[in-house]
């Protein structure tokens, strides 16, 4: 897993600024590296894959219902049922708004839709 750990990134997003990075697999285990990059960087962008959000670690829920998260973050099934995945994620505790972002709003934006 090493080569996904979050903070790999951070050099590569210093040198290439206006390069649009999304990092993956929701994290886990480095919860607070992959909220740190997202923030830190206007370029890197989360996306919740690799896990079904009724996994997601609190720190995780309460980063992507945060103004510092909402904005940075997208959806992604990684393979599983998206059905189970987006009911899963529209029972999380988060505002309505920063479901819109993260289902819609945020890819539009990342990937120029």
């Amino acid at each position: 897993s090493e080569p996904g750990h979050p903070m790999t990134v951070d050099n590569v997003a210093i040198e290439f600024p206006d390069l649009k990075i999304v990092l993956t697999h929701t994290g886990y285990p480095w919860i607070d590296e992959w909220c740190s990059m997202i923030w830190r960087h206007p370029n890197v962008y989360g996306m919740l894959n690799a896990y079904f959000p009724s996994a997601y670690e609190p720190a995780t829920i309460k980063f992507i219902d945060s103004p510092r998260g909402r904005d940075k973050v997208v959806s992604g099934s990684h393979g599983f049922g998206m059905l189970r995945w987006k009911k899963e994620f529209m029972e999380l505790p988060i505002s309505d708004k920063a479901k819109q972002k993260i289902l819609r709003d945020n890819a539009l934006k990342v990937f120029d839709l």
